[in-house]
């Protein structure tokens, strides 16, 4: 029986010492603003920075955010925005999707502290 429990317990201590990545929702809309946070462990500190890399559908990335490192942290969040192409708002009141063709589907979010992802969270853009 003192076998069993010190096994579970040392399963839920290396569950707790993951870290994770959080969005807010799992389907967004192309207007709107998409937010990661990451929470990192004891055993985890940012010394030289942590970046996030939005992976779109087509598996190019469409942006990356870099926050410098800070040993003290363990929360660090970014966010994305989706910008139409110049001229495709005028028409988006008869295509919700003008110009956004491309962001519609199965994107990624990538989370990297000091140049090693850590974790990855997958999310989906709808028009």
């Amino acid at each position: 029986m003192r076998k069993v429990l010190l096994i579970l317990l040392l399963a839920s201590t290396n569950a707790i010492a993951e870290p994770t990545l959080k969005l807010d929702k799992e389907r967004y809309d192309c207007d709107d603003t998409i937010s990661a946070g990451l929470l990192l462990d004891s055993e985890i500190r940012a010394s030289q920075g942590v970046q996030f890399r939005w992976i779109a559908p087509t598996g190019h990335t469409q942006d990356t955010s870099y926050i410098e490192g800070n040993r003290a942290s363990i929360e660090y969040n970014a966010w994305l925005k989706l910008n139409r192409p110049t001229g495709a708002s005028l028409i988006s009141w008869l295509e919700p999707a003008a110009g956004l063709l491309n962001f519609i589907g199965d994107w990624k979010v990538q989370a990297s502290v000091d140049g090693n992802v850590v974790v990855e969270k997958t999310f989906t853009v709808e028009c």
